[in-house]
């Protein structure tokens, strides 16, 4: 659902971001689960008043229909932040658009047998003026890089990473265990979903990355971000996806980088 050719240059109540993506099924599954969508109001107005919305999901591997999941996540979560009423708080207004994710699922399995228990991973990203704020269900990622020094700012939903948060596991031990990749929590198994959220303020310069966990197998947040020191974001996201291929690509492989340009005060 994008509204500019990737790597262009857009504009929009005073913030100019830049967008690169790459997208792949890996050397392993047959098919590619995972999705990416975002949207940019073309009118200033509706841009400083929503902001620019982005968004990855990861279909979970063995479930019924992932790709259909994913696809139907992110397009959904785009279509209910965009025409929910105006004048709501960006975060109540995000974390409303999760809800109806959560509910449109959970009924399309409802209603069919082959959508049944279907599941997704739902990580968003976005920015209005001078803020941005993320929401996050699932194990992908969300990096922030500012002045050399790389944040994820989203923490997993996964049986390893809880068991790291109460101390069971410590952190190379957390990576390598099998549960790492056992989701605790996801969009479409239950109509109630609690996405977690987080917000800060935007700076010139300022690189989000969000990643399926596919791709984080293979590489470290600071290779990752290492991928785009050229100002080329495409060409960036797709070297992290080749690398991760080179790797293993294990699993279903996609980058979605944001790069702030300019903002307004």
């Amino acid at each position: 659902m994008p509204v500019l050719r990737r790597g262009e240059p857009a504009a929009g109540g005073g913030l100019r971001f830049t967008v690169g993506v790459a997208t792949d099924r890996g050397r392993v599954r047959e098919r590619n689960e995972d999705f990416y969508a975002y949207y940019v109001p073309g009118d200033a107005l509706r841009q400083a008043e929503a902001g620019s919305l982005f968004c990855v999901a990861d279909g979970v591997g063995g479930s019924t229909a992932g790709e259909v999941a994913s696809a139907e996540a992110a397009n959904v979560l785009l279509q209910e932040y965009y025409f929910a009423p105006p004048g709501r708080r960006a975060d109540a207004r995000l974390r409303q658009a999760f809800q109806r994710v959560a509910v449109h699922l959970f009924t399309l399995g409802d209603d069919h047998e082959r959508f049944r228990n279907m599941q997704t991973t739902l990580t968003a990203l976005l920015l209005r003026a001078d803020r941005f704020w993320v929401a996050h269900v699932g194990d992908a990622k969300c990096f922030h890089s500012r002045a050399g020094e790389v944040t994820q700012l989203t923490r997993d939903h996964s049986l390893a990473a809880q068991m790291r948060r109460y101390g069971l596991l410590r952190a190379e031990e957390a990576d390598r265990h099998p549960g790492r990749h056992v989701l605790l929590r996801s969009v479409g198994v239950d109509p109630l979903v609690r996405p977690d959220m987080v917000r800060g303020r935007l700076l010139e310069g300022d690189l989000f990355v969000m990643v399926t966990d596919g791709v984080m197998d293979y590489l470290t947040p600071e290779e990752l971000a290492a991928r785009f020191e050229n100002p080329d974001l495409d060409a960036g996201a797709g070297e992290a996806v080749a690398l991760a291929n080179t790797r293993g690509g294990g699993d279903n492989l996609t980058v979605l980088a944001v790069r702030v340009e300019s903002r307004s005060g």
